[in-house]
């Protein structure tokens, strides 16, 4: 992982080199891309490269962490004010969305979704089963995924639709029974 930044100058710094492997990325696959690449996009010094990160995952990984620390769903639960603002977050992050399809890394999308899901959040919205059975985990699980699916999705078709009508499709599917017991 990153190097932690002591001063918001360092902060600030580890940020600049992330965004520069994100600028990089809208051309070119994350795996072509090189220390030296970015060193050279940026006319950063491979010293001060690895000042901030061990190597290029660490960026990348870096970036998609900050990303996501910027992105909180809040305790309130999952209603559709939250969910629009999660749509909405996620819209304003399309440059981050485009280089992960382009690279082929939704699945890296999908890891930090689960990392930094509030699964307290999710236990106040989803209800134990009918078996009595505790899914806490599984549910969590199968939220994000659902959830993640749904985004992967929406921006695959260009983000027709609103963040708000994506949150109202969340909220149906999260808040129905999906299988009706006769």
């Amino acid at each position: 992982m990153a190097k932690t930044c002591t001063t918001e100058k360092t902060a600030l710094r580890q940020r600049w080199i992330e965004h520069g492997l994100l600028e990089l990325m809208q051309k070119t696959r994350f795996e072509e891309i090189t220390t030296t690449d970015l060193c050279r996009h940026l006319a950063l010094s491979r010293r001060s490269f690895y000042r901030y990160f061990a190597d290029m995952d660490d960026v990348l990984d870096s970036l998609i962490d900050h990303t996501f620390q910027d992105m909180a769903i809040t305790d309130t639960g999952l209603t559709v004010p939250e969910l629009e603002r999660y749509y909405d977050f996620w819209l304003r992050q399309k440059a981050l969305l485009n280089a992960l399809a382009y690279s082929r890394l939704y699945s890296k999308f999908i890891q930090y979704a689960l990392k930094y899901t509030n699964e307290e959040t999710l236990k106040n919205h989803l209800s134990v089963n009918d078996l009595g059975l505790d899914l806490s985990r599984e549910m969590n699980l199968f939220v994000i995924s659902g959830l993640s699916s749904l985004l992967i999705s929406w921006h695959g078709e260009g983000f027709q639709k609103s963040p708000n009508q994506m949150a109202r499709i969340a909220y149906r599917m999260l808040s129905e029974p999906l299988l009706v017991h006769p």
